[in-house]
């Protein structure tokens, strides 16, 4: 019985990790979804044209960028549940109060503050969910992205309705934010605690290029990003300029998309088990390289639009996988793994609509998407050629 109850007690503890993870994804989902669905109030109500909107978010994505490497040093050196407690909450903050902008100033100096803390956040937890995985010995990281799906789409929702409810200026985002900031300092602080790296004196973590082993991680996240943010961006205009669908169909060729990432992420974890990540990366390639030749080759809109779904189920996967595998990465700490995969996913989140709109303009969008789907069966290809580690390669 005595051996029975720290047994117990450890099955409890983990329980509690899971569930609080889970939350802290969640959280930073729904204030993202949030933010979302605020940006047409803002941009109305500040009287920003496109050009200035865009030069506002570039900044975001721009400081985010630059600040991903330097989270995972802070993390590596403090430990992920400590950096964590400080990041999400200061994440969800700076995201209320870019919602709430009063002026142009303000907005662009809220929209560098989220920037600085969005990213990092995102570090710490997914940093937080290798930690779990390490310590539960079972693949997780897909489950906890689908947490971070949901709470996007819930945010997204509630936006909707504080807008229509005539919140669209603050208010509703400071009545989110009373709600998620316990949230996510209940989460982190439940978490499991994740020690400090160790390293030797004269080895401490310092800013670098990602190390070779990550090298091949990195671009194979960047590719799967570029076409997952392409896909975000171009599929509604895609569909009502080129296959003619009506608007309801154009809009629900996201929907698709989205649900079907959101639902194949909860599926990820038992799905890796079997098949291992190198399967199921390679299997990914292959179905958004097919889906997107559905998407191109078609000869009606709603088959357009199912392909859009068949991309999101080879996609869903590929940035928890390699998340995990990067964390893993012997001799790198975990923080600076993660760091370097969400660098990278951001490159290609940012790089993929614009480069989708530069084709589009010299070519049109057909040519585009037929582009991805090269891009997608080269990343099929490389997988297959890559040479894994053991453990990578059965896990």
């Amino acid at each position: 019985m005595s051996a029975a109850a720290p047994a117990s007690g450890e099955r409890a503890r983990m329980r509690r990790a899971r569930t609080a993870v889970s939350l802290a994804f969640a959280v930073f989902g729904a204030q993202v979804g949030l933010w979302f669905a605020h940006i047409p109030a803002a941009v109305e109500r500040l009287a920003l044209d496109p050009a200035q909107l865009s030069l506002r978010l570039l900044l975001m994505g721009a400081i985010g960028f630059l600040a991903q490497p330097l989270a995972g040093i802070a993390i590596a050196r403090y430990g992920s549940r400590r950096a964590t407690l400080v990041l999400l909450p200061a994440f969800v903050i700076a995201t209320t109060l870019l919602i709430g902008a009063a002026t142009p100033v303000a907005f662009f100096a809220f929209a560098a503050l989220t920037g600085l803390f969005a990213m990092p956040a995102n570090v710490g937890n997914n940093t937080l969910a290798t930690e779990f995985e390490r310590r539960h010995g079972r693949a997780a990281m897909s489950w906890f992205h689908g947490c971070f799906s949901v709470g996007g789409l819930l945010g997204s929702l509630a936006g909707g309705q504080l807008i229509q409810a005539g919140y669209g200026d603050g208010r509703g985002a400071l009545v989110a934010a009373a709600l998620l900031l316990p949230a996510a300092l209940w989460s982190v602080a439940n978490a499991l605690p994740g020690a400090p790296a160790a390293p030797a004196p004269r080895a401490r973590p310092r800013l670098t290029l990602p190390a070779p082993a990550i090298l091949g991680l990195c671009a194979l996240v960047f590719c799967s990003t570029l076409i997952e943010g392409s896909v975000g961006d171009w599929s509604a205009l895609y569909l009502a300029t080129v296959k003619h669908a009506d608007p309801a169909l154009a809009a629900g060729g996201y929907t698709l998309f989205s649900l079907a990432m959101a639902a194949m992420r909860f599926a990820g974890g038992p799905i890796v088990e079997r098949l291992g990540p190198r399967r199921l990366l390679a299997a990914g390639g292959a179905l958004m390289a097919a889906g997107l030749a559905i998407v191109v080759l078609a000869p009606w809109p709603w088959l357009s639009a199912g392909g859009f779904l068949v991309v999101a189920l080879g996609a869903s996967n590929f940035v928890p996988i390699l998340t995990s595998l990067a964390a893993r990465t012997p001799g790198i700490a975990p923080s600076l793994g993660v760091a370097a995969i969400g660098s990278c996913m951001t490159l290609g989140l940012f790089a993929g609509p614009p480069a989708i709109g530069f084709i589009a303009q010299r070519w049109n969008l057909g040519v585009a998407f037929a582009a991805l789907a090269v891009v997608a069966a080269l990343v099929a290809l490389a997988v297959a050629l890559r040479r894994w580690q053991p453990a990578a390669a059965a896990d």
